[in-house]
């Protein structure tokens, strides 16, 4: 077995300096932590505030536009739960619902900070009625139904078709 090195002892002036580096690398590293929570703290608690809080969350759905829906009809269709954050609506998925009711032509869902989810609706515009049993089918410019009356409203044509002539 070997013996153990001996140990020098630095002279004071040695000493001071290694002493002064080891406070100034401490010192640095609290900067940098300092630093470092000064910017994701904000973060993390921005992302808090929006995403998970209730500060910024639905309490209501403003409807714009339906005449033949009534807002009831057009707010239970967008399913969006009162106390939902507004940053997590899916603003495409409750369009998508609102679409899928008859009447409606096209649909624009918006987020209204710092409460409010605003559904603007254009329905669908009768031109045509068709026969379909005892009532007139009105249909819009696309075909497409829009719904069922007993009288030819005003505006709107009448589309009979006749059988073909026999020759």
């Amino acid at each position: 077995m070997s013996k153990p090195q001996r140990v020098l002892v630095a002279g004071p002036r040695l000493a001071a300096k290694a002493a002064a580096e080891r406070r100034d690398r401490r010192r640095s590293m609290g900067r940098r932590l300092g630093l470092v929570l000064s910017v994701v703290l904000p973060l993390g608690l921005l992302g808090w505030v929006l995403l998970a809080s209730s500060l910024f969350a639905v309490q209501k759905v403003l409807v714009a536009g339906g005449t033949r829906l009534s807002t009831t009809q057009i707010t239970a269709a967008a399913a969006v739960e009162t106390g939902t954050p507004l940053a997590r609506v899916d603003t495409v998925a409750v369009a998508r619902r609102i679409k899928a009711l008859g009447p409606v032509a096209s649909v624009k869902v918006s987020r209204s900070w710092p409460n409010a989810l605003k559904v603007t609706v254009v329905e669908r515009v009768a031109v045509v009625a068709v026969r379909h049993g005892d009532s007139l089918q009105l249909l819009d410019i696309a075909g497409e139904p829009v719904a069922d009356v007993a009288t030819l409203p005003r505006g709107v044509y009448r589309l009979e078709s006749g059988s073909p002539a026999a020759t």
